[in-house]
């Protein structure tokens, strides 16, 4: 355990680097790693508050968010000292969800996650991480399945976070070499090119089986260069959803209000901006065209 002592010159350090009191040279903030509310080496929520607080008195403004170890938990034990949460559980419904082409987690989970929510507090919101299977391998590799993940992502109330390749499809899922290698397929290097090479990293050609058993391959059309202007592209369809939110604030800053529907392949919800506008959002994670019936009598 590193004591408060130690660390605080440490974090000190890189909110304001030339230590002139002007932290605009330095990071804005930091991101904590497999965080429990009390940890048994003596990371508890008072050395945390104690740790923010000792942080803000450098940068008033300083942001923390931290990752939970506890996958099942929202994460709303950690929201004391930090501004934000990763958190878990509405992951794993999206991943059910698209997989199972079922909607229903996607309310109930969505009406938990709120709900365990303390006032001034958020949580970000993402569909894939490093030490999960690559979100493309988890809900099987349509590309109409993986539109309907990123317009997911887009439209929820809180903030997203895109694991990198999600937004060209790449596949991954975690080996089984008897190492740490065993996750390198959730972590393969991005794809920039059709074609490896700089300025992406094959640092994984030290691991002999996991290079040989990757998932990516050059010219399999999972590469920027090769997504990049097609319309129909998953890359494509990642920028128009994100310019979609940046234009809109119902999407960025409003409201959730769940909108119950007849089919069980559609997350229908409105969006909310009081004073700025209102937005239904109706999401079918099937191929299928569908037609459903939104219930708006609350609205």
């Amino acid at each position: 355990t590193l004591s408060l002592h130690d660390a605080l010159p440490i974090c000190r350090h890189w909110l304001d680097p030339n230590g002139d009191g002007d932290p605009s040279d330095g990071v804005d903030g930091y991101r904590l790693d497999h965080v429990l509310a009390n940890d048994t080496r003596g990371y508890t929520t008072t050395w945390w508050q104690q740790w923010k607080t000792a942080m803000q008195a450098v940068n008033p403004s300083v942001f923390t968010f931290a990752e939970p170890a506890d996958w099942g938990s929202h994460g709303n034990d950690l929201l004391g000292p930090h501004d934000a949460c990763v958190t878990k559980p509405f992951e794993f419904a999206v991943r059910s969800a698209l997989s199972g082409q079922n909607t229903s987690g996607l309310y109930s989970e969505m009406k938990s996650t709120i709900a365990s929510l303390p006032p001034g507090r958020t949580y970000l919101c993402t569909l894939g991480d490093h030490d999960v299977d690559r979100l493309a391998s988890a809900i099987g590799t349509s590309s109409s399945r993986a539109k309907a993940a990123a317009a997911i992502l887009m439209t929820q109330p809180f903030p997203p976070v895109i694991y990198y390749g999600d937004e060209l499809g790449m596949r991954g899922v975690k080996g089984n070499y008897g190492s740490d290698a065993d996750d390198i397929p959730n972590r393969e290097p991005f794809k920039w090119k059709a074609v490896a090479g700089s300025p992406m990293s094959n640092y994984f050609v030290l691991n002999s089986s996991a290079y040989g058993n990757r998932y990516e391959k050059d010219n399999d059309g999972r590469s920027v260069q090769e997504q990049t202007g097609v319309s129909t592209s998953l890359l494509e369809t990642y920028r128009t959803l994100i310019a979609l939110r940046r234009a809109h604030t119902a999407l960025r800053r409003g409201d959730y209000a769940e909108i119950p529907n007849s089919s069980t392949v559609v997350w229908a919800f409105e969006r909310i901006a009081s004073s700025a506008e209102s937005l239904i959002v109706a999401i079918n994670i099937s191929s299928p065209s569908v037609t459903a019936t939104l219930d708006l009598t609350r609205f």
